[in-house]
């Protein structure tokens, strides 16, 4: 069962999609969601309006709205990687203001797309920043390794994160595995 109509264009287009059982499967080799894809170009009536309208409905995406939408996680990353990167930046000063309205959109943007974006954007860093917190406000043991995983080998940068992971990681193998990994620290029960 599908949700009422959304104030949000994307939120219809998923649920569309899904209703219609179009494929949203990020990388299908099969169809590459082509009709999902379509329908995401025609969000406007020219290519340039379709830009700005996905681009806003993206922007202004309630995160605690998405969490009810089917199939919401491939739908996001396929609107927000074909669009050009110029509008990227927008997107996510966006999501930062909302990012602590859901832990698991957060989680998921941080591992599939943030750790996918150049480190040395602002954008970026801001996210980084505010995930930081959120992570360790809720002690939330995936946010903190898709964070592990994300700043990798610039984790000095954030030492008091790094610390914080380090304590974490005698409590959780997945914070332990993403410390030596991608971050090369190799934990060692009783070492800090």
């Amino acid at each position: 069962m599908l949700l009422e109509q959304s104030k949000n264009d994307f939120i219809n287009i998923v649920q569309t999609a899904v209703e219609k059982k179009y494929c949203i499967t990020m990388g299908c080799t099969t169809c590459i969601s082509h009709e999902y894809r379509t329908m995401l170009k025609n969000i406007g009536d020219t290519t340039e309006e379709s830009i700005v309208k996905l681009t806003k409905a993206l922007s202004d995406i309630d995160p605690q709205e998405l969490r009810f939408v089917p199939e919401w996680r491939d739908a996001l990353r396929i609107a927000y990687f074909d669009l050009p990167f110029i509008v990227i930046p927008e997107i996510l000063d966006d999501w930062i203001k909302v990012l602590d309205r859901s832990i698991d959109f957060t989680d998921y943007v941080t591992y599939y797309i943030i750790r996918y974006t150049s480190n040395e954007n602002d954008e970026w860093k801001n996210w980084i920043k505010s995930s930081i917190k959120l992570a360790k406000n809720k002690e939330h043991e995936s946010l903190t390794e898709s964070l592990l995983w994300c700043i990798s080998n610039k984790i000095n940068d954030y030492p008091d994160f790094f610390d914080y992971c380090k304590e974490y990681a005698t409590n959780s193998k997945k914070v332990r595995t993403a410390l030596r990994k991608s971050c090369g620290y190799e934990f060692k029960m009783g070492n800090k």
